[in-house]
């Protein structure tokens, strides 16, 4: 008895659940073209209003790997870096037409930094994206709270914020978090790809 009642209740959520994605399908489209507004543009509506903010961002790590951190030459606005080097997906002309409102970029170093030199490699992520972030101030702005991060929007910029990816990159001492914490870092994952000694990491068996 027990069993037939379950299946009950699971065949009336089915049909349910059925009966209200067919009914958003309909609807969406049908909305959309009695406003006279496509996908696309409802989209960009959207995103004008209520920005993406994007939690990851490798950007810094990339431009650690080609350029060593030497920016002082680059056209932030009119350069394709996802055309030039390979693993990088962003550029500023793609990140302003997709409305993005602000972006959180990762500082990262390899596993094998830490205890040695992760610190260090951290602070140096950092200190690229303040640099690039002040010599591009029509660009970007730097914030670390939600209130500079509308006033960012506010004034057409993409608010840019950093997070340190993975625990390795503090070497166990509160005094470097604290640090980090002080340069702007506002968010850090607890690990990368990596065990800490006070954290297990995803892959670890």
């Amino acid at each position: 008895m027990g069993s037939q009642s379950n299946n009950r209740i699971f065949i009336f959520l089915g049909a349910f659940l059925a009966v209200a994605v067919l009914a958003v399908v309909i609807a969406v489209p049908l909305a959309l073209s009695q406003n006279n507004v496509n996908g696309g543009d409802a989209a960009i509506n959207i995103l004008t209003e209520v920005p993406i903010i994007d939690g990851h961002n490798d950007w810094p790590y990339q431009l650690r790997r080609h350029l060593q951190n030497k920016i002082n030459d680059i056209d932030f606005m009119t350069q394709n870096f996802s055309e030039l080097y390979n693993g990088s997906h962003t550029d500023v002309p793609r990140m302003k037409i997709g409305k993005m409102g602000a972006q959180f970029w990762s500082c990262y170093c390899a596993c094998a930094a830490g205890g040695k030199d992760a610190v260090r490699l951290g602070i140096e992520q950092i200190d690229v994206v303040r640099r690039y972030t002040e010599a591009n101030p029509l660009i970007f702005q730097f914030t670390t709270t939600a209130d500079e991060i509308m006033a960012a929007n506010k004034e057409g910029k993409i608010a840019c914020l950093i997070g340190i990816e993975g625990g390795h990159m503090i070497d166990s001492s509160l005094a470097a978090l604290r640090t980090l914490f002080n340069l702007g870092t506002r968010y850090m994952t607890l690990t990368h790809s990596c065990d800490t000694p006070w954290a297990t990491a995803f892959n670890t068996q």
